[in-house]
């Protein structure tokens, strides 16, 4: 088989010149792109009304309003580390320590 048909794009944006070898991958486009609120709304399953953009992923969406729209306490309550100095959080130990000792110069 020729390689250069499997990279063939197949699926073409309705609104524009956008192709994709993918039907997720144009929605995706249409759905950033093209859109109206109205529509990423209904076409969402979680809908930021902050930035206007729609997931169909709730963690994704989580993570997406934890750095973008919670307060300190909120995203406190988003990560098992949190750092006092620069709000960072991570769930993960080794990543939080990572940034202490590049960031911080210490550990916790």
């Amino acid at each position: 088989m020729d390689d250069n048909k499997l990279l063939t794009s197949i699926h073409k944006c309705s609104k524009c010149n956008f192709t994709a070898s993918y039907i997720e991958v144009i929605n995706s486009h249409y759905n950033t792109i093209h859109a109206t609120n109205e529509e990423k709304k209904t076409n969402s399953k979680f809908y930021c009304e902050n930035c206007n953009i729609g997931f169909n992923d709730e963690y994704i969406f989580k993570f997406h309003y934890a750095i973008h729209h919670a307060t300190k306490e909120e995203r406190k309550k988003y990560y098992n580390f949190y750092c006092e100095t620069c709000n960072y959080g991570s769930n993960d130990a080794s990543v939080f320590n990572i940034h202490m000792s590049a960031f911080h110069n210490t550990k916790k």
